[in-house]
């Protein structure tokens, strides 16, 4: 990659990142994805409320942190007990008092599921979820431990949010059950959500990325399919609300 790309690259990135909340910048937004990646900086409002959905990085926590900024609020639900608790120390570390560690698997209903642990926490996946990938090998799987899979409608219910600008999902396959168990925050008009989605569906062998994408427009939203990831299914999927709700 030539130093003029990666200039133009960035030069982009932060013109998008700067660009004012709205839905011209959401169709903004869409269309550099399917070409380039974005900061988390671009996805929320300073001041705004966002949600991430699986968290295992201690650098995504602080990233997050300094787009909301103090007078935003950040929701993490994370399933792996071990990542929850680490992610709690940190906020305890350094003071972050408007950001909520949630330890429970995002899911349809509430409910017990399993979490397969991998060696390489990225690729912790719940396994009754309707996806999968054979580029994950259950070689790196040596632990299945029960959690409480949870709607994050009454998450939010329970945590008395009321609204969030944008949800960030990078779970590892479990995504369309996840959305099953959101669709009162979804039917908000300022809600704009990211899905990580490199997995395949059960039912056809497919990617699974046109799925969310399909389950996102027939509830009001535009979406894109973002660029497709080295070596991975699918690809990543940005939408945001039409029209009003």
């Amino acid at each position: 990659m030539s130093i003029i790309f990666r200039l133009a690259r960035r030069a982009v990135q932060h013109f998008v990142a700067a660009w004012p909340p709205g839905r011209t910048k959401s169709v903004l937004m869409g269309a550099v994805l399917k070409h380039v990646q974005l900061p988390l900086s671009a996805f929320c409002r300073c001041g705004g409320v966002a949600i991430q959905c699986g968290c295992c990085h201690e650098h995504t926590l602080h990233r997050w942190v300094k787009t909301v900024g103090p007078g935003g609020r950040l929701i993490i639900v994370e399933a792996d007990r071990a990542n929850a608790a680490q992610l709690e120390a940190v906020c305890e570390t350094h003071g972050y008092s408007n950001v909520s560690i949630i330890c429970n698997a995002l899911w349809r209903e509430n409910e017990a599921i399993t979490l397969q642990v991998s060696s390489v926490p990225d690729f912790n996946r719940v396994k009754e979820a309707q996806t999968w990938s054979d580029k994950l090998p259950d070689s790196l799987y040596g632990q299945e431990v029960a959690v409480e899979g949870a709607r994050l409608d009454d998450i939010l219910r329970t945590l008395d949010v009321r609204r969030a600008d944008h949800i960030h999902m990078t779970i590892s396959g479990g995504e369309l059950d996840a959305l099953q168990g959101m669709t009162e925050v979804l039917a908000q008009s300022d809600t704009t959500v990211f899905v990580r989605s490199l997995c395949l569906h059960n039912d056809d062998g497919k990617p699974t990325n046109g799925r969310v994408a399909e389950f996102l427009r027939a509830r009001g939203y535009r979406s894109v399919l973002a660029a497709q990831e080295a070596n991975k299914y699918g690809g990543n999927v940005f939408a945001w609300k039409q029209r009003a709700a």
